[in-house]
């Protein structure tokens, strides 16, 4: 197979214009349906309640109504979605949002969108980020069962890659990382450096997510000098389509938003692609999985070490996709947040970065944002000509007065 086809893409894709999730799709599917919404197996009143299969343990540390992993994530892919295949929304985004996009990523096309009770019912498959319990297995572009197996962390010793040891309660050397196999964005996951902090951990497990929930035991990998998140589209063929590298901002093994140095991309893509990129890729294609993956690799004084597969599109996802787009104007450095909180509605946090963007050098683009009882929760990623300039933009955020 061929393992790096960023040249073959431009036979799907306008050399001119920017990779969207649609152009990258339509390489392998004729017609399909986006659903970005994440399950869970614990909010019972959730549309996407995986508890008797696909179950993920994903105890949020926040209140339920503003659990951004369910109803604030599914959008952040709107903007970069492209318009080929439709994104399941059963409400689209607020008019002065979309416009936000149109405005400043001219170069996008604007999204399509279907409810996600139309995508269920029609013929087209659905790109899922995990396996749901209520879609029917034949209406998944991914087969579900295989999904659910590469999504474990348990699966990332199959592909061959450098990883961190895994232990048995019986071989276990200290420090070590309990991890629990199917949680997201460092959710379940604890350091224990003696038997009585692994015993403390795996009753926190049992008590928090059940004592059916699986977990692995790891080596604790000291010294840790960065984690780099690295993302790829990976087609039918096996044809790997890199799409860059970030640097993970973690809180607490929380992951929270990503750094992206584009003047960095040939230096990250040389120090991951042989050893990791290339067996991963090789390992999902055996599985039979097509689409987009990220990998998280930590570097340290001992080495580097894969440490994360996820096999869906990802929080990095739609940073990547516009960043080689800002790159083009010299905007080479960008910072994402996840999750940021502001103290004002969405429609005055558009009218806040729309006025910034228009004085500044640089470019903030709120990929999606909810409102809360406290204000409202975006996801936020801005752009500039340095870090310092990136995280001035954010300054700016937080300073300026309302716009009413």
């Amino acid at each position: 197979m061929d393992m790096d086809s960023n040249n073959n893409i431009n036979k799907v894709n306008n050399e001119d214009g920017p990779l969207t999730l649609g152009n990258l799709f339509h390489q392998d599917l004729k017609n399909a349906n986006i659903l970005s919404n994440y399950p869970t197996s614990f909010v019972k009143d959730y549309r996407f309640l995986n508890d008797k299969k696909y179950r993920i343990f994903d105890i949020q540390k926040g209140p339920k109504k503003n659990n951004p992993f369910l109803y604030l994530y599914p959008g952040r892919i709107c903007s970069i979605a492209g318009n080929e295949f439709p994104i399941l929304m059963d409400k689209a985004p607020v008019d002065e949002l979309q416009a936000h996009w149109k405005r400043w990523l001219p170069e996008f096309p604007e999204p399509e969108f279907k409810t996600i009770d139309e995508g269920i019912e029609d013929e087209d498959p659905i790109i899922t980020i995990f396996p749901m319990q209520r879609i029917p297995k034949e209406k998944h572009a991914i087969e579900p069962e295989m999904h659910y197996h590469i999504l474990l962390k348990s699966a990332i010793p199959e592909t061959g890659a450098p990883c961190p040891r895994h232990y048995t309660e019986e071989d276990v050397v200290f420090p070590c990382m309990v991890k629990v196999d199917q949680s997201l964005s460092g959710y379940g996951n604890f350091v224990a450096y003696n038997q009585e902090e692994l015993a403390d951990s795996l009753e926190i497990v049992n008590e928090a997510y059940g004592k059916a929930a699986p977990y692995v035991i790891t080596e604790f990998i000291q010294d840790v000098q960065e984690t780099l998140g690295c993302q790829f589209y990976l087609n039918k063929k096996g044809d790997i389509h890199w799409l860059g590298t970030n640097v993970n901002l973690l809180k607490d093994y929380d992951w929270v938003g990503s750094v992206v140095d584009w003047d960095l991309r040939d230096y990250h893509k040389d120090r991951v692609y042989e050893r990791f990129i290339k067996p991963v890729a090789e390992y999902l294609h055996k599985k039979g999985y097509f689409g987009i993956a990220g990998i998280d690799i930590i570097t340290s004084s001992s080495g580097d070490y894969l440490v994360d597969m996820n096999a869906r599109l990802t929080g990095f996802t739609p940073h990547a996709l516009i960043a080689p787009v800002m790159a083009r104007d010299g905007l080479t450095k960008s910072l994402f947040k996840s999750a940021d909180n502001q103290d004002c509605s969405t429609s005055e946090l558009i009218k806040k970065v729309n006025k910034i963007n228009e004085k500044s050098h640089g470019k903030i683009i709120i990929l999606y944002s909810m409102d809360v009882d406290e204000g409202c929760i975006a996801a936020i990623v801005a752009f500039g000509e340095t870090v310092e300039y990136v995280e001035g933009l954010f300054d700016c955020l937080a300073l300026e007065k309302l716009v009413k």
